[in-house]
């Protein structure tokens, strides 16, 4: 989109989606960039103490500190930066309105009518880590990001569920017709939540899903998603029922295209050898597949897999940065 203005944005939240999101603002801001940080539960020494210590994400290069009331990180560039610091209720930040976009992440405001008190003076969008059911618009990268809309004020990224099973069901209904799906997730839990665990509950992909894809019946789609008291990358195994189903060598020949130079590519991975849990902590990917995992019996496609959920930060933070190179190329 050429040379854009850098646009500016608030991190509401600090829990391991959050801290995901900062991973990767550490790596790559080409359009966006954070410039201030708020959360209601910890302080700024908290936070810092978070960085400093996280059991999963590598921060040391950033070299996390406190100073003068902000955290101090060194982005990969080798640019130091102070994000001011606010702890207490989001509606009090002394900075409301002064960034370009507010990045909802804290769990708190999952609504558009909470969120909109954050629209004020600069700040005229809001993106929702979550699924929001009255949000002006979900996006999914690899589905329907091209669809945004200037005018859309608070806008959802879906979820961790929603981006991986949205691109890739797009994908094998254009190719081969899906008649009927049905997903089956094993969710893992952060380390402070597993007393009430293993238990089923509802899952928005399983509303979601058939709201983003029109193709997709209500009545012919179910998700059965089982949160487990674990705090590694999450399972997922999706069956669809095709209408024109091909032979399973010529299936994993498109999958694998459409992963390495197609319309899937970034989004999904398509491993040689099952490169089992632990390994896919980390990965950008909405989730990883191996041919051992894919089976093909008559009609219907099963494919089984992994998602580090908590990484999908790295499409939602692709998403703010899309959005704010559209608006600043004045894509209406």
């Amino acid at each position: 989109m050429g040379n854009v203005a850098l646009q500016c944005a608030v991190l509401h939240g600090a829990g391991r989606f959050a801290q995901h999101l900062l991973d990767a603002w550490l790596r790559h801001a080409p359009h966006l960039t954070l410039g201030y940080w708020c959360d209601e539960v910890l302080d700024v020494h908290g936070v810092c103490h978070l960085l400093q210590t996280h059991d999963r994400l590598d921060f040391a290069a950033a070299q996390p500190a406190v100073e003068d009331g902000s955290i101090a990180l060194t982005r990969l560039d080798g640019q130091r930066h102070h994000l001011p610091f606010f702890h207490g209720p989001a509606t009090q930040l002394p900075w409301r309105g002064k960034a370009d976009v507010w990045l909802e992440c804290s769990g708190r405001y999952p609504t558009a009518e909470q969120c909109r008190a954050f629209l004020h003076g600069k700040t005229q969008r809001v993106l929702v880590s979550a699924t929001c059911w009255d949000a002006d618009q979900t996006l999914v990268m690899g589905y329907n990001a091209a669809d945004w809309r200037s005018d859309a004020q608070v806008l959802s990224y879906g979820s961790c569920t929603v981006n991986a099973f949205v691109p890739l069901a797009h994908w094998v209904h254009r190719r081969y017709g899906v008649e009927e799906a049905e997903v089956q997730v094993i969710h893992n839990q952060p380390a402070h939540r597993m007393e009430a665990h293993p238990r089923r509950q509802a899952c928005t992909l399983e509303r979601m899903g058939p709201q983003l894809l029109p193709w997709l019946d209500a009545g012919r789609f179910a998700v059965n998603y089982t949160l487990i008291p674990y705090t590694g990358a999450s399972l997922l195994e999706l069956r669809f029922r095709l209408q024109s189903p091909p032979s399973l060598p010529d299936f994993l020949q498109n999958l694998e295209l459409a992963c390495a130079s197609g319309p899937l590519r970034g989004l999904y991975a398509l491993c040689a050898q099952d490169p089992g849990i632990t390994a896919v902590l980390g990965t950008g990917h909405n989730a990883v597949l191996h041919p051992a995992g894919v089976r093909l019996q008559g009609d219907t496609l099963r494919l089984s897999g992994y998602f580090d959920n908590e990484n999908s930060a790295v499409r939602y933070w692709e998403l703010a940065q899309w959005m704010a190179a559209c608006q600043s190329a004045g894509v209406t």
